[in-house]
C-alpha cells in the first residue's frame, strides 16, 4: 500500500503539477505536516496565508487536483470552512522537511500552544520557550495577540534577569563581607595570641 500511495504521488506530481504549481504544491504538502512528521489539518485560510504571493488560480488548481487525486482530504470545520490534510500517513515519508523548515514549523507551533495558554490563563512564556520562538521570529506568522505575548514575556523575563543579578550581586557582597570579617577576626586573635606571648 505505501509503494502504491507514493508512486501514485510521483506520478500525480510529474503529470499535473509542474513549474510554479509544483512549488505551490510542495508548499501545501509541508503545511500538512508538523515538525515532528505527524498529518497536521489546516484551513484553507491558512493554506492561502502560506501561499500569498502565489497566483491565485494556480493555487486552486493544485488544492483541486490534490483532493480529485485523493492525495489530500477536504472537509468542513464546525464553522463550515473547509479543512484539508493529508489522505493517508504512509504519504508523511515522501515529504522531507528540511532543518530550517522543521526549526520554523517547530516555533510556530509552540507559539500556538503558548497563545492558547496565554488566551485561557495568561500564561507567559518561559524562558526556553521564549528562546526557541524568538529565534525564528522573522519566519513565524506573528498576529496582535502573538506580539503582545511576546513583549510581554520579554519584559517579565527581563526583570527576572535583572533581580537574578541584583540577588547575586548582593550574594557576592555578602560572601565579600565575611571574608572580610574573618579576615579581620584571623588577625584580631594573631594579635592577641601575640600579646598572651609577650605577657607570658
Amino acid at each position: 500500500a505505501k509503494g502504491i500511495l507514493t508512486s501514485h504521488l510521483t506520478r500525480v506530481l510529474d503529470r499535473e503539477l509542474k513549474g510554479a504549481e509544483r512549488r505551490i504544491t510542495n508548499r501545501v504538502l509541508e503545511e500538512l505536516v508538523t515538525s515532528d512528521s505527524r498529518r497536521a489539518v489546516r484551513s484553507r485560510e491558512q493554506l492561502l496565508a502560506e501561499l500569498d504571493a502565489a497566483d491565485s488560480t494556480k493555487r486552486d488548481h493544485v488544492l483541486t487536483a490534490l483532493q480529485e487525486n485523493r492525495l489530500v482530504r477536504r472537509d468542513l470545520d464546525e464553522n463550515d470552512q473547509p479543512r484539508y490534510e493529508l489522505t493517508h500517513d504512509y504519504l508523511l515519508s515522501e515529504i522531507e522537511l528540511d532543518p530550517e523548515t522543521q526549526a520554523r514549523k517547530a516555533a510556530q507551533e509552540l507559539l500556538a500552544r503558548e497563545l492558547a495558554a496565554y488566551r485561557q490563563f495568561g500564561a507567559l512564556l518561559s524562558k526556553d520557550r521564549f528562546d526557541i520562538i524568538h529565534s525564528q521570529i522573522a519566519y513565524l506568522k506573528v498576529d496582535e495577540t502573538a506580539q503582545t505575548l511576546l513583549q510581554e514575556s520579554e519584559t517579565t523575563l527581563e526583570a527576572e534577569r535583572l533581580r537574578e543579578l541584583e540577588q547575586e550581586r548582593a550574594l557576592a557582597e555578602a560572601q565579600r563581607q565575611r571574608a572580610e570579617e574573618a579576615e579581620q577576626a584571623a588577625t584580631k586573635q594573631k594579635r592577641l595570641s601575640r600579646i598572651a606571648f609577650a605577657v607570658g
